[in-house]
C-alpha cells in the first residue's frame, strides 16, 4: 500500500505540474497594449467573441527593433494555442478589417479614453501563409486603409490570397 502511494503521489504531482505548463489563450487584459497614448482598436466579427491580439508603438520605437525583438512581437501576436486569434471570415473572396484610434491619459487616478484621428491613412501589411502550419516564406501584401463613412474609423479590404 504504501509503497503504491510513494508511485501515485509524484504521477499526479508531475502531471499537475505539465496541465499548469500548457499553453492558454492569452488573457483579455494582455491583449491590446501600447507603450503610447494611443491604443489602436481592431473590428473582426468574430462568432468566438474573440479580440485581436494588438500591439502599439511609435514609428521611432519600431524602427530601433532588431529582428529577435520583431521576432517575439510576431510570437506575441500570433496568439498562444491554435484558436488564439480571431479569424477573418473572407465570403466571395473578400473579406473586411476596421481600424480605430483611441487617446488614453491618466487624470486624477482616473483613465480617460476618446476617440483620435491620425494625420496619415493608416497602411497595413499582412504576411499571409496558405495554412496556420506552412513552412514557407509568407507572401507580403501591403495595403493602405481607406477612410469610412465615420470619422476616424477606417477599412481594409482582405482578399483570399491563396487558392483553397
Amino acid at each position: 500500500m504504501a509503497l503504491s502511494m510513494l508511485i501515485i503521489i509524484p504521477f499526479i504531482l508531475v502531471k499537475l505540474i505539465h496541465i499548469n505548463l500548457l499553453p492558454r489563450p492569452l488573457p483579455e487584459e494582455k491583449r491590446n497594449l501600447s507603450t503610447t497614448n494611443i491604443k489602436m482598436l481592431v473590428d473582426i466579427t468574430d462568432k468566438v467573441n474573440r479580440s485581436p491580439i494588438v500591439r502599439t508603438y511609435t514609428k521611432e520605437e519600431f524602427d530601433k527593433f532588431n529582428e529577435n525583438q520583431l521576432r517575439k512581437i510576431k510570437n506575441i501576436v500570433k496568439g498562444n494555442i491554435e484558436g488564439d486569434v480571431p479569424t477573418l471570415k473572407i465570403e466571395d473572396e473578400l473579406g473586411t478589417i476596421e481600424i480605430s484610434f483611441e487617446t488614453i491619459e491618466k487624470n486624477d487616478g482616473f483613465t480617460v479614453t476618446g476617440k483620435t484621428v491620425p494625420d496619415d491613412i493608416p497602411s497595413i501589411k499582412i504576411l499571409a501563409l496558405p495554412t496556420l502550419y506552412s513552412k514557407e516564406e509568407p507572401k507580403m501584401i501591403n495595403g493602405k486603409f481607406i477612410e469610412s463613412k465615420t470619422q476616424g474609423v477606417y477599412s481594409c479590404e482582405i482578399n483570399r490570397y491563396f487558392d483553397r
